[in-house]
């Protein structure tokens, strides 16, 4: 898939796929923070999915700008070593966002 060409059909697939996707990612977060056990590290953990919900957006509308490149970028994060979670979001992000389609 590529870069969307216009704003209207940007808006619409991040509108209508990726921000779906990332918010069901960030609720599977969610629920396991609700089982923390300890009731203060439970909520910081729950404050802190939620304060960083705008940063999980951006980063999925930027994965469906950088089109093409994204995969480029996973690679780039795997050589500095970033968590594998990182990888995964970025390919279900991309996955939602081409209905399942491989670039």
């Amino acid at each position: 898939m590529g870069v969307p060409g216009n704003f209207a059909s940007l808006t619409h697939i991040a509108m209508t796929r990726v921000l779906p996707a990332v918010h069901r990612f960030l609720d599977g977060w969610k629920e396991k923070a609700k089982k923390i056990p300890d009731p203060e590290l439970r909520r910081q953990a729950l404050m802190s999915i939620g304060a960083k919900t705008f940063h999980c957006e951006g980063g999925g509308i930027y994965t469906l700008l950088a089109g093409e490149h994204a995969r480029e970028t996973r690679v780039r994060h795997r050589r500095r070593s970033v968590n594998r979670r990182s990888s995964n979001v970025l390919r279900m992000i991309e996955s939602e966002a081409t209905g399942g389609k491989r670039a």
